[in-house]
């Protein structure tokens, strides 16, 4: 019987003791495929834009918008000086103002800049 009561503590002590160190904002595999996947405006970002985005910043912008996002130069300047991919990642104030696009499309753009905004 002593037996039985040291093993069952023994297996809660170890899994209570096992490494959990993934976190949801963590990339999973695929994500982090994304990194070496070649992403463009053209093959990746520009099919989001006019998905999720051309309703209103089309040119010219309609529905408040401030800016038109209907070309690469558009495009690439709300990321660079616009702070385009804080306002896709914006819990509070999101763009598109009807809510966060999904998580794997708002890495798609991550993966974009960290890879230089390429065109083709």
């Amino acid at each position: 019987m002593q037996l039985r009561i040291y093993i069952i503590f023994l297996s809660i002590l170890m899994l209570g003791c096992s490494d959990d160190t993934t976190s949801q904002d963590e990339p999973s595999a695929e994500e982090d495929e994304l990194l070496f996947t070649d992403i463009s405006y053209e093959g990746n970002i520009k099919p989001i834009v006019q998905t999720n985005c051309i309703a209103c910043h089309t040119d010219p912008p309609n529905n408040g918008a401030s800016i038109p996002l209907t070309t690469y130069e558009a495009v690439k300047n709300a990321v660079e000086s616009r702070d385009l991919i804080q306002k896709i990642n914006s819990a509070t104030n999101p763009m598109p103002p009807d809510g966060l696009m999904p998580k794997e499309t708002r890495r798609i753009f991550d993966a974009w800049v960290t890879q230089g905004l390429k065109e083709n």
